[in-house]
């Protein structure tokens, strides 16, 4: 009885597993929002001399940052876009605005 229970418990940690690795929400980049996006801070110049006050994670590679630029509070989405299995880069999109519930 305790091997059959063992071999269910089992066959979900394996599930759940496979579905994080591979499905489009990753706990460890929700996790580790800070260091996902920190190749980005470092390469790119947009967010240069502003301070990033949100950042949170989406899903599928996408991030919501939001910036403190000047006394002005920015939204931005940025995706980490993939041309190839190791060829990745990052599209930074200012958010004009909120669709609203349905």
């Amino acid at each position: 009885m305790k091997v059959k229970r063992y071999g269910i418990v089992a066959i979900l940690v394996t599930a759940l597993l496979f579905l994080f690795l591979l499905g489009p929400y990753n706990p460890y980049h929700e996790l580790n929002e800070d260091q996902a996006i920190k190749p980005l801070l470092s390469s790119d110049g947009t967010f240069k001399g502003n301070e990033i006050i949100d950042l949170d994670y989406k899903g599928s590679d996408t991030y919501e940052m939001t910036v403190l630029d000047g006394m002005e509070e920015k939204t931005y989405i940025v995706i980490r876009s993939y041309t190839s299995v190791m060829n990745g880069h990052w599209e930074v999109y200012e958010q004009s605005s909120i669709e609203g519930p349905f």
